[in-house]
């Protein structure tokens, strides 16, 4: 397992430079849409970034960025019909660190305090393929705008998360968030759990390839999120000691960067 560093910046201390790193490395993964300037996408990548959103980020013992993803919490409603609303927005990690046990980790141990609310507490994020399969194994279940039995509750929680996220993007009819990228993602996946997972996700959002995101919800338990830490830190373990037992090998490269053309700013 290769060393990560992940560090908490709050939105008011996110610079433009740290802003402009993580919109390139975002790009990395992503295409834009034919007619999406880059400095118009980054204007809105940076406004959402401060919007209430504390950015996540990774880097290796390089200090080259690896991975970063955005996490908002905040209580929705008053009374017995309040609830604590995470959400996540750009979620991105290099190949080479995409199962790093940090990942999850980092994640879970930020979710456990938002139980001493005394409130449900549910996980919003708009998603692709790769992202509704990760999100789905580990949660119990992910709930959607076009899902036919729909609660009152949660399609009033989607619609309100979807519309704050999308903006005018948000088609409330067809239950999905136009966005201005495009996915990189691969064809159906071998195992076949997991491409069965991905065969719906198609079903829910046939136009993800036209740049389509698909927002969910899911309701977050204070077991599961104990059980992400313990899988976490099991992993870690493990691969800490498999690591001490082998016979030491010289450090490889962190893994380089495609770089995205910077906008003029």
């Amino acid at each position: 397992m290769k060393p990560l560093f992940p560090s908490i910046v709050s939105p008011d201390r996110i610079s433009h430079a740290l802003s402009l790193e993580l919109w390139r490395l975002r790009l990395s993964h992503m295409e834009l849409k034919a007619g999406v300037l880059p400095e118009d996408d980054f204007r809105k990548f940076d406004e959402t970034l401060r919007n209430g959103f504390k950015a996540v980020v990774f880097r290796c013992h390089r200090r080259v960025l690896q991975g970063f993803y955005a996490w908002r919490e905040r209580t929705i409603g008053r009374g017995a019909d309040a609830y604590v609303e995470v959400s996540f927005e750009y979620t991105y990690m290099n190949a080479a660190y995409r199962n790093h046990p940090l990942w999850a980790l980092s994640g879970a141990l930020q979710a456990l305090p938002l139980f001493l609310r005394g409130k449900p507490v549910f996980f919003f994020g708009l998603t692709y393929p790769g992202s509704f399969i990760s999100l789905h194994l580990m949660t119990a279940g992910l709930t959607t705008l076009r899902d036919g039995d729909l609660s009152p509750f949660h399609r009033a929680a989607l619609q309100a998360f979807a519309r704050d996220i999308g903006g005018a993007g948000f088609d409330d009819a067809a239950g999905l968030v136009k966005v201005r990228l495009v996915a990189g993602e691969r064809g159906a996946p071998r195992r076949a759990d997991v491409r069965r997972l991905f065969e719906r996700y198609e079903r829910l959002n046939p136009t993800w390839r036209e740049g389509h995101a698909l927002p969910v919800m899911a309701e977050l338990s204070l077991s599961a999120v104990a059980a992400a830490v313990s899988r976490a830190v099991g992993q870690a373990f493990a691969s800490v000691t498999s690591r001490l037992r082998s016979r030491p090998y010289g450090g490889g490269a962190s893994g380089a960067q495609v770089k995205a053309p910077a906008p003029t700013m």
